[in-house]
């Protein structure tokens, strides 16, 4: 059992738990990006849309969106939208190959650790396509791997790994945050007075970058880079300040949520187990 999937080597899983808590992951993010922007910029752009098929071209509206504000605006969160449009358009894409569980996969939908005393155990669960996981897996990784190439071409590499390029960003953030974030001051004070240290966190980062990619068409494990990537976010918001939520909400797309709720519906009592396999059965009818 591995906690993240490369649905590159697994394009079915056993239930369509993971795709429902992507769907939810997916959606909020964007929910909550699109209420957070600045709309008043793009009020003064010249192009309107006009269809009453809104439900087909949701996702390229939102794309164009991000292409616009990219346009007027080009900063991160606008990259991170634009990106999650890329993502969206994937999840349409794929959005009729979505299983309806039947009696056996809801049983399955978490995992093979609700118990067997509906006497169904001992049959397999009908394996449900994860298309649009494994098209956001490999955009993700693409992007990850280009922002490893950049650092290695346009570093250049030897400089971009050497501990004053890191320590440089660690003094800057030392003067932006240090107002905001004053009890991170000892910890970049501390990485300052070990450059290797510095070195060796550049390294991984590169590492990790260019791996996800290469673990995805190579069918490994990209457990370590999904999780190596995600705790070196938290780490620039615990040592640097800025807080990249996109990132996070990306990489735990892959997440191997349908084991991790298998393992925790094992501990937890039956009559609760049942209370959340209702649950989950609506939100993947709603997802």
């Amino acid at each position: 059992m591995s906690p993240a999937v490369n649905y590159v080597r697994h394009p079915t899983r056993a239930s369509s738990f993971n795709l429902t808590v992507a769907r939810f992951l997916l959606g909020g993010y964007l929910v909550w990006t699109l209420l957070s922007f600045p709309w008043v910029v793009v009020s003064a752009w010249p192009i309107r849309h006009r269809s009453t098929h809104w439900t087909a071209v949701e996702p390229l509206l939102v794309a164009h969106l991000g292409l616009v504000l990219f346009s007027l605006s080009p900063n991160g969160g606008v990259k991170s939208l634009f990106v999650a449009s890329v993502l969206l358009v994937g999840f349409g894409l794929y959005a009729g190959e979505r299983a309806r569980p039947g009696p056996v996969d809801r049983r399955a939908r978490f995992g093979h650790a609700a118990g067997d005393d509906d006497g169904l155990s001992s049959l397999e669960p009908t394996p449900v396509p994860m298309h649009a996981l494994r098209f956001a897996l490999v955009v993700v990784a693409i992007l990850y791997f280009g922002a490893g190439v950049d650092k290695a071409v346009h570093g250049p590499l030897l400089a971009w790994v050497a501990p004053r390029s890191l320590g440089s960003y660690l003094l800057l953030a030392d003067v932006a945050f240090r107002p905001a974030h004053p009890l991170t001051a000892p910890l970049r004070a501390l990485l300052l007075g070990a450059p290797l240290v510095l070195a060796a966190i550049a390294v991984a980062t590169i590492a990790l970058e260019l791996g996800l990619l290469v673990a995805d068409v190579g069918r490994l494990p990209v457990w370590p880079f999904v999780f190596g990537l995600f705790g070196m976010h938290v780490g620039i918001v615990v040592v640097m300040g800025p807080f990249f939520l996109d990132q996070p909400v990306f990489l735990s797309l892959f997440v191997a949520w349908d084991d991790a709720a298998g393992w925790l519906l094992s501990v937890l009592p039956s009559p609760l187990v049942r209370r959340i396999q209702a649950t989950s059965e609506l939100l993947g009818d709603l997802a």
